[in-house]
This record gives structure tokens, sequence and C-alpha cells, in this order.
């Protein structure tokens, strides 16, 4: 058990009362905080006040050594508190006051008077809650009064409940809680708590039992959420997929479809016969051969181990290669080096930084000055001080599913939240 020392005036409709002078603008204010114990909703309280100067001189009032301060319209409720109730001093050389309660007002029109203090002081026992016994032994009592914290005591003038209110010796229940004052000794015998505790255990059973069954249910519960929200994250995204190809009902109309030749920029180019399909080269004289796999209702197909998308406007896409109908390849003697890359190809122009209540706006250009048509092009902005220092970065898509065509401009949008330092951007490509 902890022992713990409670020294109570009885008389006195408060406790924790604290004050403290602060001057604002010239002018010593009070402020005064406190909590109710009476049970009853407090509405006004009236002090007695004595004030102080720098030097602990007394502050003479109307050549009084002393001043009434009265708090009304409060709505303070039994055991509620109040913080920093501030008033105007009566005099602006007073830097520290005493207060002495003097009357309290409740809500059912009760005045008590306050005439002098009436101290006891006793010793309670509370219960350790780091004890495993007496954990057990204030968990069972919690079973019937959660407010219990520790033994209840019989005083000449009173007894203290075992939540650890003082009630008056007349007192059949407790003010705070409202247990029983012949319950509180009761559960504390031998027999009656040798019960409580076994009742708690069978209770923390059935609690054990009941929180395992909820938990399986919500396992169940969320497995089927969750497989329901993945299905449909499944056919929304196959919708976004199939969306952007060209899907066919059968082998044979897919085959049909797709006979001929496909160029891809004059130097790469497949042969579809039948179900067979041969690729090949400007620069080269070598070919290769291989069988097709169709997926018509997915809308590619698989040669050579890669996958090759239909896309709508007669084109086939192999990875960053898009192999257009028909064409022709460079001779060997012209073409020469024709490989190509995004990174020489698109280019960034046209920065602007600007800003707003909120964010810091970057806006710019991206530029195809390539060949071939690029999509999904990723740029990343990095927000800089005057000294070139990093202080936060955006990334955005320039350009989407839509591709960006040789010859063709798009702008871009890029923001952080609002930072005065920043000053200058660089954007970058970064996929």
């Amino acid at each position: 058990m902890i022992s713990k020392q409670i020294k109570l005036d009885l008389n006195s409709c408060i406790k924790d009362l604290t004050f403290d002078v602060k001057v604002v603008n010239d002018i010593p204010t009070a402020y005064v905080s406190f909590t109710n114990v009476y049970n009853k909703t407090m509405n006004a309280i009236k002090f007695k006040g004595k004030g102080y100067n720098s030097f602990g001189d007394v502050v003479n009032i109307n050549n009084n050594d002393s001043f009434l301060i009265v708090l009304q319209d409060l709505s303070v409720e039994y055991e509620g508190s109040v913080k920093n109730l501030k008033f105007t001093l009566p005099n602006s050389e007073i830097r520290k006051i005493e207060l002495t309660e003097s009357q309290y007002c409740f809500a059912d029109g009760t005045v008590i008077t306050y005439d002098e203090p009436n101290y006891i002081e006793y010793e309670i026992e509370e219960y350790d809650s780091n004890n495993e016994e007496e954990a057990l032994v204030l968990a069972s009592l919690r079973e019937i009064n959660p407010a219990i914290v520790n033994k209840p005591l019989s005083l000449d003038n009173g007894w203290v409940c075992s939540c650890g209110k003082f009630n008056l010796i007349n007192d059949d229940t407790c003010v705070k809680c409202g247990l029983e004052k012949i319950n509180a000794f009761q559960y504390e015998t031998a027999e009656v708590l040798d019960s409580l505790i076994a009742e708690h255990k069978e209770k923390e059973i059935e609690r054990k039992i009941k929180a395992e069954e909820t938990k399986k249910k919500n396992t169940i519960k969320y497995s089927i959420i969750g497989v329901v929200a993945f299905a449909f994250l499944c056919l929304i995204i196959n919708a976004i997929v199939l969306n952007s190809r060209v899907t066919y009902s059968s082998v044979e109309d897919m085959r049909n479809a797709m006979q001929g030749t496909w160029t891809y920029d004059d130097w790469k180019q497949i042969t579809i016969d039948g179900d067979e399909g041969t690729m090949k080269w400007s620069s080269s004289d070598t070919e290769l051969d291989d069988t097709i796999e169709w997926h018509p209702k997915r809308g590619y197909f698989k040669w050579l181990n890669d996958k090759f998308v239909v896309k709508s406007g007669y084109m086939i896409v192999e990875s960053d290669y898009e192999y257009k109908k028909g064409g022709s390849l460079k001779s060997s003697s012209s073409s020469g080096s024709s490989y190509e890359s995004m990174y020489s190809a698109i280019k960034i122009s046209n920065l602007q930084l600007t800003d707003n209540s909120s964010y810091e706006v970057c806006t710019g250009s991206v530029t195809n000055n390539g060949k071939k048509t690029y999509s999904y092009v990723k740029v990343k902005g990095a927000f800089k001080d005057s000294n070139g220092n990093v202080l936060d970065t955006d990334w955005t898509y320039a350009v989407g599913s839509e591709g960006l065509s040789p010859g063709e401009s798009k702008t871009f949008r890029l923001s952080v939240p609002r930072n005065t330092s920043i000053s200058k951007i660089t954007v970058t490509l970064i996929d």
C-alpha cells in the first residue's frame, strides 16, 4: 500500500487555490485558480485580499489594509476547476497579493460564509497498481465502483470514502462517488474481497473470450473487405489498362489485324505473317524469327520473350518502342547511330517561379525535339534559397499517357508550401 498524508480544511469549499499578479500594460492584474469541492455548482466566490508592493509593504485601499474581491457569473461544477480568472487590482502599486476565502454562492441559492480554517490531518492507504496482488484487489473492487483508489478510513468527525473523498460523520453516502458508507467498509472484509476477486477473474475470462471472438469476427470482416476492395481495385486497374489498348474478340480477329509490316523510327521493323514474326534492323543483317502468342482480349501479344501492346492509331508498343503500321528501314549506309534517349530529346524551358498566400509555384514547359513520342515523362523541381541550398522538392508527370509527339510542347506545374526563403528553382527529368 502507498501511504498518503492529507491535510484538509473542513470549512473551505475549494481546494488548490493559487493566485498571482502580473503587470499588463502598466496595470497590475491578478489571476486566480481553484477547484470546487462542494457538492453543488458554484456561481460566485468572494475573497478577502491584501496587497503588497515590491518591498513587501502593505498597500492600503481607502485607509484599509484589505479589500474584497467578488468573482461572479461562474458555473463551476463539483470537482470542476477554473484557471486564471483575472481581475484588476484596486491600486496600481500592488505587486503581490494574499487571498482568503470569504463567501461562496451556489446555483441553488445557497450562500456559505467562510470564517476561519478548520484543518484535520489523516493518513490514507492507496492501492499500489504496480504490486500484482494489490492491482488484482483494486481491479476487483473497481468492478463495483470504478472510482476506488484507497482503503476507506473512519475518523472522529467523519469518514474517508474509497474514492478518497472526506465525508461528514452523518453522511451515509459519499458526496463524490455515491458509494454507501456501509458498503465501502464491507468491501474491505476478507470474505467479501475473496468473493469479489473470484467474480473479477471469471469476468476477465469472459472478457478475454469475448475479445477473441470479436477479434476473429473483425479479422474475417476486414479480410472480406480487403478481398472485395482488392478485387474492385483490380477491376478498376484492369479497366484503365484495357481502355488504353485495342482488344479483339478472338485470336483470328487479332491475327488478321496485325498482319503486315510495323516500323519503329526507320531502323527497327517487325513483319507479321500468320502466327510468325520476323524482326530486323537497318544497321544489321541479323533477323530474329519466332512464333507469336496472341492475347486478344487483353490487347497484346508475346513474342521473342517480350510483350507487345496494341494501341489505337495503328500502333504496337514494346517498352519504349512505338511501331507504326507500314514504313521502311533506312539503308545501312545512311542509318548511322539512330538511338535516341529521352534525356537528349526532351528539353525543359520557360521556367517561372511565383508565389501566393499558401504555395511557392513553378511553371514551365517540356518540348520534344526528338523523333520518338514519349509518355509518362516525370520532372522534379528543387526549390532553393539564394545560396543554392535545396529547401523543398516536388515532382509531377509533365506528360502522361497521352504522349508527347516530336515537335510538341506541354506545360507543367510544381508547388510546395509557402517559404519566403525560396528564390530559385531547378527542374530536371527523372524518368
